[in-house]
């Protein structure tokens, strides 16, 4: 009896292994870089409108910018993961002229929770989709340095709601090494920002407050480890 449990055991462990997909239960880290496009509507409203007062395109629209980011997941089973991500979203325009600079930058960070669905087919590169939602936090500023004078930086403080679907691409590069790729759209917008504790408006009403959407397509590449 003992000699039939000690051969079962083994064989036993060895058919589990077997049948427990080889990417179910691992976590992953990863890091990408990419290109997205904004609206930025009342930022660009600002823009055109310092354009028109000096009477030149000093200034130009903030219509896109690169992004990098990190995040970590883990595979509930060989096609669904689950994960958080940071990611950061640059944009910025600026001029300069003997007078001195004047900077408008429109950076901002994103907190996501995500799900992917990958189908398993058995190749190297699969293809499936992805949706996150989350925050998206302001770190906008403009900075002004006239010549000879100290720069004098105002800086808008704002948070808000965060949505992203995508199509997501993975391709094994190794037992432990991913390639993936992620396109597709997102809803970022800050409907409220602040400066020195003060509500910002673009105008005279009640509802005129100043917003930043980075709505807009965005592309990612990047490499994951399973750790």
């Amino acid at each position: 009896m003992k000699r039939t449990a000690a051969v079962c055991l083994p064989v036993m462990i060895l058919l589990l292994s077997q049948a427990t997909p080889a990417s179910a239960g691992r976590f992953s880290l990863g890091a990408y870089g990419g290109f997205s496009t904004y609206t930025l509507k009342d930022a660009n409203e600002i823009i055109d409108s310092l354009n028109e007062d000096v009477g030149a395109s000093l200034l130009d629209n903030v219509k896109s910018g690169f992004n990098y980011g990190f995040e970590g997941s883990y595979a509930v089973n060989e096609e669904v993961s689950l994960g958080l991500g940071y990611g950061r979203l640059n944009g910025s325009s600026s001029f300069t002229d003997p007078g001195g600079t004047f900077e408008f930058n429109l950076p901002a960070s994103t907190y996501e929770a995500f799900i992917h669905f990958v189908p398993a087919n058995g190749r190297k590169v699969r293809f499936g989709a992805g949706a996150s939602s989350g925050l998206v936090r302001s770190s906008a500023s403009t900075v002004v340095a006239e010549t000879g004078l100290p720069s004098e930086k105002m800086k808008f403080k704002g948070s808000g709601f965060m949505f992203a679907g995508y199509f997501v691409m993975d391709a094994d590069l190794s037992s432990k090494l991913k390639l993936f790729g992620q396109a597709g759209f997102r809803y970022a917008n800050i409907s409220e920002l602040e400066v020195n504790d003060q509500v910002v408006f673009v105008g005279e009403g009640a509802s005129d407050k100043f917003t930043l959407d980075y709505n807009g397509f965005f592309l990612r590449v990047g490499l994951k480890l399973n750790i």
